[in-house]
């Protein structure tokens, strides 16, 4: 009986004993995740100060707390469960907290400037030719654009290596497509940016031709970034290319948005270029050409061109491509945008009623490319751009995006990029969590008069541009300057009027044309009340923003 109860006794004591050694172990545990999660977090340097001393003071006294009770603690067995069911449930909460923080910082290392551009080629031949591949134009002539790129030279060795042609360079693409056309070279070398060019300007020279090869190569590009420190007035250019895929691709810019933010004010101006507005290119003299063609060489040539138009310093700039819009919506759980005009987009076919409407990813895009059905055309593209940012913004600045934080990360992963440092971007988003004011948005767009005029990259060949109206250029000069010296500018967009769940959407998919003729017994009393009111504006020449304010010409 007694060596019974000495059993007991001693079962009893033994697991007392392993009950204290895992307790001290759990909190043990725990104190040294939460060292390492508070050097993660004081590195990543995006808390402000004072939200880093009360998180680290928390992170650190709480498990020596715990360990100093676990370790005086050895007869209550009850508070010894919960200690470490509290230091494991801690442990877990800190481990998520330093993935996300180390995630974070990833991310924002990979969203920096590669450093290069990636440039694709097609190799050209005429379509009645019996060239098939590219061997078959060895020892032959292949004429290319000798230009100011500093990828050209990296081509011409590429393609050397591949097949032993004798190269011809031409001064412009109208120059180049002659040479084969009047049989001057047997092939040419044209990258996709003029192919592109080549496709929507002069579909009939296309029809003669077929390709035989493609090729890429990568260019290194010059650092262009000018720092600013993050509680000062800076700019950012967002450049939006008209491809998919690699976001390192050269492609003609289609989107190009000056950002002027005013972190003191909490102003941000959005200034509209119009991607054929007809400017001089940087390093460029002579012939004009269209500011879309500009990203053709580069997104650097794209951001001095208008450093020189506007009379500004652009610091930094983001890039980001078709990929990259759709990502980024669907990501952050969609937005509610503002649509001046009832209209159904070319691309996607998406119904837009007039006011707020929900979009995903794709509808986002379909209304931020479309143009052909508006009076104004490209400018008011690019007001439906502009929303689709303040859009972005706005919903950014709700609660609601904690929740998708991890998928927004996955989603953007390579998707965008920008020469902006990763420290300026951690100081810029560490000012921001230190004063939480929403932001105020201004949207503004440079307006003109349509022509046709060669162009630099176009040759002789006469395209539709924008000829800028000078007083619109001082007036974009004057405002972006208010914003510079602190001024705090009128809002272009008011309180959503329609925020339901914009996961949703409101948008969608028909294949109803809102430009059908009147005449037409098809078209519904809602669809001629828009044509009405389309045709009436282009009667009055009326140049609105999205709220129907007159924009200054």
């Amino acid at each position: 009986m007694e060596q019974q109860q000495v059993k007991r006794l001693g079962g009893t004591v033994e697991k007392k004993s392993k009950l204290y050694l895992i307790s001290n172990i759990i909190s043990f545990v725990y104190l040294i995740i939460s060292i390492i999660c508070v050097y993660i977090v004081s590195k990543f340097n995006i808390l402000p100060t004072k939200y880093l001393l009360i998180i680290t003071a928390l992170l650190i006294l709480m498990p020596i707390i715990v360990v100093i009770i676990q370790l005086k603690t050895k007869k209550k067995k009850k508070l010894k469960i919960f200690l470490n069911f509290f230091s494991f449930i801690m442990c877990g909460v800190l481990a998520i907290v330093s993935v996300y923080f180390y995630r974070t910082n990833q991310f924002l290392s990979a969203m920096q400037s590669s450093g290069y551009k990636i440039q694709n080629y097609s190799v050209m031949v005429l379509k009645e030719s019996s060239y098939e591949k590219i061997d078959d134009i060895k020892g032959k002539m292949l004429g290319y654009i000798d230009g100011e790129d500093s990828g050209v030279k990296i081509a011409n060795d590429e393609i050397k290596k591949t097949v032993d042609v004798t190269l011809k360079g031409a001064a412009t693409l109208a120059e180049l497509t002659a040479m084969l056309t009047e049989k001057e070279t047997e092939a040419i070398m044209v990258e996709d940016s003029y192919k592109t060019i080549l496709e929507e300007e002069d579909k009939e020279f296309m029809d003669k031709v077929k390709i035989i090869h493609t090729f890429s190569i990568q260019v290194p590009v010059d650092e262009i970034s000018k720092d600013v420190k993050m509680q000062e007035p800076f700019n950012i250019y967002i450049s939006g290319i008209d491809t998919y895929g690699k976001i390192q691709t050269v492609s003609r810019s289609d989107v190009n948005i000056v950002v002027t933010i005013n972190p003191n004010t909490h102003q941000v101006l959005l200034t509209n270029i119009p991607r054929d507005s007809y400017v001089q290119l940087y390093n460029t003299v002579g012939v004009k050409d269209k500011l879309t063609h500009a990203g053709i060489y580069g997104v650097e040539k794209s951001v001095k061109t208008i450093e020189k138009l506007l009379d500004i310093d652009i610091n930094y700039y983001f890039k980001v491509n078709f990929t990259s819009l759709e990502n980024i919506v669907d990501a952050i759980g969609g937005i509610t945008a503002y649509s001046k005009y009832t209209f159904t987009s070319y691309i996607g076919t998406y119904y837009f009623k007039e006011g707020w409407n929900n979009m995903n990813g794709k509808q986002a895009l379909g209304f931020a490319r479309e143009r052909k059905s508006f009076p104004e055309g490209d400018i008011m593209r690019g007001q439906n751009q502009q929303a689709v940012i303040e859009a972005i913004i706005r919903k950014v600045q709700t609660p609601s995006i904690i929740g998708r934080y991890n998928t927004l990360l996955s989603s953007l992963a390579g998707k965008f990029e920008t020469n902006m440092p990763t420290d300026k971007i951690t100081e810029f988003i560490k000012n921001q969590l230190d004063n939480l004011t929403s932001w105020n948005v201004t949207s503004i767009t440079l307006t003109g008069s349509g022509s046709s005029q060669v162009t630099y990259s176009g040759g002789s060949q006469k395209l539709s541009v924008l000829i800028l109206d000078e007083d619109s250029i001082e007036e974009a000069k004057q405002k972006i300057d208010l914003v510079m010296q602190g001024e705090t500018l009128e809002s272009s967009y008011g309180e959503v009027i329609n925020p339901r769940d914009t996961t949703k959407g409101t948008a969608k998919q028909t294949t109803t044309n809102t430009t059908t003729k009147k005449n037409d017994n098809t078209t519904n009393t809602q669809e001629q009340q828009v044509e009405n009111k389309v045709d009436n504006e282009k009667e009055n020449n009326n140049n609105v923003d999205i709220y129907g304010n007159k924009i200054s010409n």
